[in-house]
């Protein structure tokens, strides 16, 4: 199906189109079009009609490596990305001391969390940051995971979350996932809290 009709919108594989500049049977149009459906997609035109791997194939493969190039490329692209918006959110200190503290034990779980959590996730136009780190405080108390709630009640300086904010957060937290981990969460909160105003002097 040329239209690729049961694509989601905004279909999210890496792709590249390609089609003949001087195409009879497709018009541009219609290749745009179906661009729109993929997120990011490349347009390649050749000088060709409608058969390009007949009539320029070298040009095809030439764009079809580039293609892969391209993906190859994306691992070390989502890393770098990973670890700007994990410095911008938990604090440039906490990712040095972080990474200073990996070990060959632990040094591939860092790059998988980097890369694909905060490369993948957090980067996502879908939603704004701040609203990322207000599901990301919901979740930890909600799991009880109380060191990395901690870690992301310190990164509200960040992220721009207020503590009233916080506070409605974990009322929700209490109406769905239990009154004893949103109270719990609640004292975890408040010292964090007051850690971070005595270290901000």
């Amino acid at each position: 199906d040329a239209t690729a009709a049961d694509l989601p919108p905004r279909f999210a594989q890496p792709a590249t189109l390609i089609m003949g500049e001087a195409d009879p049977a497709v018009p541009e149009a219609a290749v745009k079009a179906l661009r729109a459906r993929f997120r990011g997609a490349g347009l390649v035109m050749l000088p060709c009609q409608h058969i390009p791997n007949y009539e320029e194939p070298a040009a095809l493969a030439q764009a079809m490596l580039a293609h892969l190039d391209a993906q190859a490329e994306a691992p070390a692209n989502l890393l770098r990305a990973g670890q700007e918006v994990r410095k911008a959110v938990l604090g440039e200190a906490h990712v040095a001391r972080a990474s200073a503290a990996a070990t060959a034990l632990d040094r591939p779980f860092q790059d998988y969390i980097t890369r694909n959590v905060w490369g993948q996730i957090w980067t996502r136009p879908g939603l704004p940051r701040h609203t990322r780190s207000l599901l990301t405080l919901a979740m930890m108390a909600a799991l009880a995971r109380h060191e990395e709630f901690v870690l992301h009640v310190k990164a509200t300086r960040q992220t721009g979350v207020t503590p009233e904010e916080l506070s409605e957060v974990l009322l929700q937290v209490g109406a769905y996932a239990g009154v004893p981990v949103a109270n719990h969460a609640l004292k975890l909160a408040k010292q964090a809290f007051q850690e971070m105003e005595a270290a901000e002097g």
